[in-house]
Formats: structure tokens, C-alpha cells, sequence
């Protein structure tokens, strides 16, 4: 009667429940429940691998290059522990603030009173030599 019963609650079969672990049949949650855990789990983190991509990439010419640039998206997306683009990474990766390109760059500007510009040109003092 009792095992009746606990048929009943498991609504399952004699032999789903005889090929059933007990710490299954003993778990809380039905397996609906625990179902609709991993969906959400499972969204929570596809919703976090896509906040890791980038907002935006940058298009190359050639389909090499942009192969080897979504290579590297999806192996700096692909870590779980941080939602978001890895910045430090990307800018690395990319030459722009390599040393070779530090003259192209716009100083940091100014750099003492004596750099300053003037702020209105047009008003000043020309000294006649």
C-alpha cells in the first residue's frame, strides 16, 4: 500500500522506479522542477556569453584575418568568471597603442604652461621685429 503510494508521488512506473537512484527519488524538486532549473542556468549563461562579446568588431579585408579575429573573440568570450569584453586583452592584441605606433598618437596634451595653446589666436599679440 505504501509502495503504491510512493508510486503515486513519483508518478513513474514500477520500472522507472526500480531503475531510478534513491537520491533521485529523494530530491525535493520534481524533475520538472529541476528541468526548468538547467534551462534557466543554461539561458543565464548564454545570456553571459553574450554580454561577453564585444559591442562591436572591427572588419578586416581579408578572410584569414577575420577568421583569426573571431578566433580570438570567441577564446576571450569563452572564460566564465567575467561578463563583459576584455578590454585590456583586445587593446593588446591590437597595434594601436603598440610603441611603434606612439609618435602617430596625439600627445597628452598639454604638458606644462609653455605648450598651452593660445585659446582665441585670432587675438594674439604679434611682436614687430
Amino acid at each position: 500500500n505504501s509502495f503504491c503510494t510512493l508510486l503515486g508521488m513519483l508518478r513513474c512506473t514500477r520500472s522507472q522506479l526500480r531503475l531510478t537512484s534513491w537520491r533521485d527519488l529523494l530530491h525535493p524538486l520534481s524533475a520538472k522542477a529541476r528541468r526548468a532549473q538547467w534551462d534557466r542556468r543554461d539561458l543565464t549563461e548564454r545570456n553571459e556569453a553574450a554580454l561577453r562579446r564585444p559591442y562591436y568588431t572591427l572588419r578586416t579585408t581579408s578572410a584569414a584575418d577575420r577568421e583569426a579575429a573571431q578566433k580570438f573573440v570567441d577564446d576571450a568570450t569563452a572564460a566564465v568568471s567575467a561578463v563583459g569584453p576584455d578590454l585590456h586583452a583586445v587593446a593588446s592584441r591590437s597595434g594601436a597603442f603598440a610603441p611603434r605606433n606612439a609618435a602617430k598618437l596625439r600627445p597628452n596634451y598639454p604638458h606644462s604652461a609653455e605648450t598651452l595653446p593660445s585659446q582665441n589666436p585670432l587675438r594674439t599679440v604679434t611682436t614687430a621685429n
